[in-house]
């Protein structure tokens, strides 16, 4: 009796491996959608950080007068790099990536070396895009402003 059990068992594994890679194949599920609206070199021109308490925003002056840098590169193929020095550390860095939409109005970046994804909410108008995304806490909302170079 537990030879049967053994071969049902196998026979039932055998099977439900052929059904999942048959389907990753068939449908390509693995490969991730992308809008192609998102693709291409972003610098940051406005960015307000929203609390409860208050709202403080930087014009693109504002930036350019403190020397703050936000780039994204992002490429048809999914990869992304991104040059920033507003991590609070003040040093240019850069790191790179991949980019996938996740719905209509979101989309997240996996960067390689720090192994995090961010999910943003998003939207483009002719050549701005929005970015919006809740601090780590919770407590704070992003919001960044992006031209399209």
């Amino acid at each position: 009796m537990s030879n049967w059990r053994v071969i049902i068992i196998v026979a039932l594994c055998v099977l439900l491996s052929c059904l999942l890679l048959g389907a990753c194949k068939d449908g390509d599920l693995l490969e991730p959608e992308r809008d192609t609206a998102l693709a291409g070199t972003w610098d940051i021109t406005k960015m307000s950080y929203v609390s409860a308490d208050e709202t403080v925003t930087y014009t693109e002056s504002d930036l350019n007068e403190m020397g703050s840098v936000w780039t994204l590169q992002m490429e048809d193929d999914g990869t992304l790099e991104q040059t920033s020095n507003m991590s609070g550390s003040d040093s240019l860095e850069t790191q790179t990536g991949t980019w996938c939409s996740t719905s209509a109005d979101q989309f997240s970046i996996t960067f390689t070396a720090l192994s995090i994804t961010i999910l943003y909410e998003y939207t483009i108008d002719g050549i701005i895009l929005e970015l919006t995304r809740e601090n780590p806490a919770g407590n704070m909302r992003i919001d960044a402003e992006f031209t399209k170079q």
